[in-house]
Formats: C-alpha cells, structure tokens, sequence
C-alpha cells in the first residue's frame, strides 16, 4: 500500500515540474526582450534586414530559465519513471505483510509470541481459540 501511495506522490511531483517548465519556458521567452528587425526599404518596396535579434533583454537570465525548464523536465520524466516502477512493484506481490492475521510468528527458542501451544499434540493455535483441534482445553495462563 505504501508503494502506490508513493506513486501517487511520484505522479503529482511529475506533474508540478512539468507545470514549472513551463513557467520557466515562459520567463525565458519573455526575458529575452523585444524582437526587432533593423533595416531598410528599397525602391521597390520591400523590406531588407540588415540586424535582428531581441533588444532591451537580459540574455543570460533568459538562459537560466530555461536552462531550470530543462531540469524540471528531466525530473518529471524521472518522476513518471520511477512512480510507474512503484506502481509496478505493488501489484507484484511483493509485500511481505501476513495474508491471516491468526498466524502464529514466533520468536526466539520456538516460543509462540501470539497464541499458545497445545501441551498434548503440540499444535500451535491463536490465542482467540481455547479448545485445539486434538480436543485439549488451553492450559490456563
């Protein structure tokens, strides 16, 4: 259960950072400036450029978003990845809990810790159960 619990949370931190990568696409769009062309007309009309780039911008902020945009998006690959392996590994049937809870788990020199032994047949029962299957009563405690 604790597996697709951390799934879910995989999925949402995937989701958050592909949210981020655009915000950041966004900033770095929008920190590069103005674009413009400078140029000419000539006598036929038509527009020749002679320079074009962005003006009145922060080149190396613009780099930084999206430099951080590229990370946000590698970790939530990552995050889908390994939200898809949690997923996937709990529904193997890799948990190790009981599938009775009246199981017997021992401890140390062959002591049951919850339930009793039957002093005839030595059958270990659970402690919810005072006649063993042998018809031994349980001894009292």
């Amino acid at each position: 259960m604790a597996s697709r619990k951390l799934a879910v949370l995989l999925y949402v931190m995937a989701v958050c950072l592909f949210l981020l990568k655009v915000c950041f696409d966004h900033f770095s769009e929008s920190s590069k400036g103005v674009s413009m062309s400078m140029g000419y007309i000539n006598s036929e009309g038509q527009f020749v450029p002679q320079s074009s780039g962005y003006y009145g911008g922060n080149a190396q902020q613009s780099e930084n978003f999206a430099t951080l945009g590229s990370i946000c998006l590698v970790g939530g690959v990552l995050s889908l990845i390994a939200g898809t392996a949690c997923l996937i590994s709990s529904f193997a049937g890799g948990t190790t809990e009981r599938s009775y809870p009246h199981e017997v788990q021992w401890v140390y020199e062959g002591q049951p810790k919850d339930g009793w032994k039957c002093p005839e047949c030595g059958a270990v029962n659970a402690r919810y159960i005072g006649t063993c299957a042998c018809g031994a009563e349980r001894p009292p405690a």
